[in-house]
């Protein structure tokens, strides 16, 4: 939206994007000679705020704000003006989080925040999960090595459990694996173990 600005004998126009723009991309353009209308919003005798719109206004007051003395504008080379980057450390935080998130959820906060919220319950939920799919696959890699020495899953797991040998399903899918003949030999001092318990 165009606001005009009335500056002693010389008329200023000032092209600002609203407020929301400004905040949410964090540049302004402005199409105006920048020393004649810096000392304009700084507060000269021959600004006139009621001859302005009151959305003309507020633009004004905000540009007024953002070139301030305390904080010196930073002019790119496209003619954009720098207005600020993030509110807080913490928004910074959370984008810096949600690096590599689809869409807009890795740049803009307020959808970043709650793709983040989310991916926290996902990893609740998956760090559960993740024990159970583990334990999932040492079962399947147990029961295909002692069906090689004419066990089942579930005999070998009795016959263990009697025998007193403490292996947990982790060392014995691995041996499973990697060490088929030291393996070979944990069935058979297994089977040895429950056969003389029997008796």
């Amino acid at each position: 939206m165009m606001s005009s600005l009335s500056v002693s004998s010389q008329p200023k126009h000032v092209a600002l994007r609203s407020p929301h723009n400004m905040f949410c991309h964090g540049y302004s353009r402005l199409s105006f000679d920048f020393p004649s209308a810096a000392s304009v919003f700084r507060g000269s005798s021959s600004f006139q705020p009621e001859l302005m719109s009151s959305r003309g206004f507020t633009e004004a007051r905000l540009a007024k704000s953002l070139i301030s003395d305390a904080s010196t504008p930073i002019i790119k080379p496209n003619g954009l003006l720098q207005a600020r980057g993030f509110a807080s450390k913490k928004h910074k935080r959370v984008i810096k989080q949600s690096k590599g998130f689809r869409g807009r959820a890795n740049r803009c906060y307020r959808v970043a925040i709650r793709r983040l919220e989310k991916s926290w319950q996902y990893a609740y939920r998956d760090r559960k999960v993740k024990k159970r799919e583990f334990r999932k696959l040492w079962i399947m890699r147990l029961n295909a090595g002692v069906r090689q020495q004419g066990l089942s899953y579930s005999n070998f797991i009795a016959m263990q459990n009697k025998s007193g040998i403490t292996l947990d399903r982790k060392i014995l899918s691995n041996l499973a694996m990697y060490e088929p003949f030291s393996f070979k030999a944990v069935v058979d001092v297994v089977k040895k173990s429950s056969v003389s318990a029997r008796m």
